[in-house]
């Protein structure tokens, strides 16, 4: 009978520790299911945020792509201290010299097309936000025809023509550009009107 006994109580002990084992064996596997659960968690988290870092700034790069370009299509003037103005060459037109036209920036087409001048200050040209119309940077046109070039584009008046028979003066319109600031963009437009040829 003792014999009996110890064979259950040895058995007992067998299950019981069977049990027991088992119990921790499902509570370690449990513990690392969470835990790989958490691990994809974060590396799902992270690989969103490098996501959202890399499209930003692929934005940005090509963004500053387009600046690049567009700082690449202006020139700048030739300026005459001695004769105390800015010339444009191509047009064979000039400014007087002044604070804003000291910084004035240009584009003159004469292709195939119609003959157009735009104007810029360095201020403006390569600074333009995705937000932005993609013509901010022309901030006055002078062109043969009185229909604009561009939508965006509002008479401001008519001028003596050029040699290139550039007649007629527009400036692009202040709401849909966020780069212009101050009055320089007003003020640009002052120091376009007095255009003389040369």
């Amino acid at each position: 009978m003792l014999f009996w006994y110890h064979g259950n109580m040895v058995k007992k002990t067998n299950i019981q520790r069977q049990t027991a084992n088992g119990k921790r064996e499902r509570i370690a596997l449990w513990l690392v299911i969470i835990i790989l659960i958490a691990l994809q968690a974060i590396s799902g988290w992270y690989l969103v945020k490098i996501w959202n870092i890399e499209s930003q700034d692929s934005k940005h790069d090509f963004a500053e792509l387009i600046n690049k370009s567009e700082e690449q299509r202006y020139n700048s003037p030739v300026i005459d201290v001695s004769e105390n103005r800015v010339y444009i060459p191509e047009a064979r037109v000039y400014f007087p010299l002044n604070e804003v036209t000291r910084d004035l920036r240009y584009d003159f087409v004469d292709t195939q097309g119609p003959t157009l001048l735009y104007l810029s200050t360095a201020s403006f040209v390569g600074a333009q936000k995705e937000e932005d119309d993609h013509s901010c940077d022309k901030v006055v046109s002078f062109q043969q025809a009185v229909e604009p070039a561009l939508s965006e584009l509002s008479l401001i008046g008519e001028i003596a023509p050029t040699k290139d028979g550039l007649r007629y003066a527009f400036a692009h319109n202040k709401e849909n550009c966020s780069i212009y600031y101050g009055t320089v963009r007003d003020d640009l437009i002052n120091a376009a009107k007095a255009i003389q040829n040369y």
